[in-house]
């Protein structure tokens, strides 16, 4: 799937996680689409006119058993790429970045 395609099948919004079969140890928090958080995409899918895709990544400390944030704000490349997976990983997140997710949400 792409991140156009997981952007409409979680509801025409942001605030998922993926990760890609390409990626080692490295998941992304979509943040924002087409410049919005929600709603609808402009132009045909599958590709909507190749919008720009934001997120932060998380990469994952081995010594903690966690990912933990990477780079903040980053525009992803290849967004269109039919490498990427909903991530569904649990408890993958530090107390404190589960705090700052919730207050942003």
């Amino acid at each position: 799937m792409n991140i156009y395609q997981a952007y409409v099948d979680n509801g025409n919004k942001t605030g998922f996680f993926i990760s890609s079969d390409i990626w080692s140890k490295v998941i992304a928090h979509i943040t924002k689409v087409q410049g919005k958080t929600f709603g609808e995409l402009i132009g045909r899918p599958p590709y909507y006119g190749y919008p720009k895709v934001f997120a932060n990544l998380y990469k994952l400390d081995v010594n903690k058993n966690q990912y933990t944030l990477a780079i903040e704000n980053i525009v992803l490349s290849c967004p269109d790429s039919y490498t990427y997976f909903i991530f569904n990983g649990q408890n993958f997140l530090s107390d404190r970045e589960t705090s700052a997710l919730a207050r942003n949400e």
